[in-house]
């Protein structure tokens, strides 16, 4: 029989900050590079974990990522790479979804960016699109949000199939926006 592939984001292994304790429940991993944190959770977890996955660009970039790969080894890989938009400010209104256009030229820029990379490693790209959505019955105009999430989401596919990366997405029925746009499978089914 043949053993399945499987693979861990790298995320799970932080401080685990929560709105309930901002500080974290893991000090221990405060200040500690990514390439550090790599080797600690191989060193925990060795031979029960395949490959990894990182955001882009925060936990892995192209500044890092040799390095990573290195730390990895040749038992491990960098499975996917994980559009980390969430993680910024600027998209506290949505990256590609954004009422600005500047922000959603730079969601996009920065998606093609991590499957560029994707692309370099041998990975796939997971997109989680938990900030793009809204909060509120008819905060947002709902037929111009999903117009630009798919052109949005849209570009980034287009270049990741001429990459030859397979793209990934991941849906969530809330959080951070309380009402996602793609939060099940019914509307994931429907993007795709």
């Amino acid at each position: 029989m043949r053993r399945i592939k499987n693979s861990v984001g790298i995320w799970a292994f932080q401080e685990m900050p929560t709105r309930f304790l901002a500080a974290g429940y893991h000090p221990e991993y405060r200040g500690v590079d990514m390439v550090k944190r790599t080797e600690m959770v191989l060193e925990g977890l060795g031979d029960l974990v395949d490959g990894f996955e990182y955001h882009y660009p925060g936990e892995i970039n192209e500044k890092n990522a040799n390095k990573i790969v290195a730390a990895l080894g040749r038992e491990h890989d960098v499975y996917c790479i994980a559009s980390g938009l969430h993680t910024d400010s600027r998209h506290a209104k949505g990256a590609f979804t954004n009422p600005d256009p500047a922000v959603r030229a730079r969601a996009v820029a920065l998606s093609k960016a991590a499957v560029d990379l994707a692309s370099d490693l041998g990975a796939h790209l997971i997109i989680w699109p938990g900030i793009e959505g809204y909060n509120y019955p008819f905060q947002c105009d709902y037929r111009e949000v999903w117009t630009w999430f798919l052109d949005g989401l849209g570009a980034v596919i287009d270049h990741a199939a001429k990459k030859g990366v397979s793209v990934f997405l991941e849906h969530k029925n809330s959080e951070p926006a309380m009402k996602v746009l793609m939060r099940n499978i019914g509307m994931t089914l429907w993007v795709i």
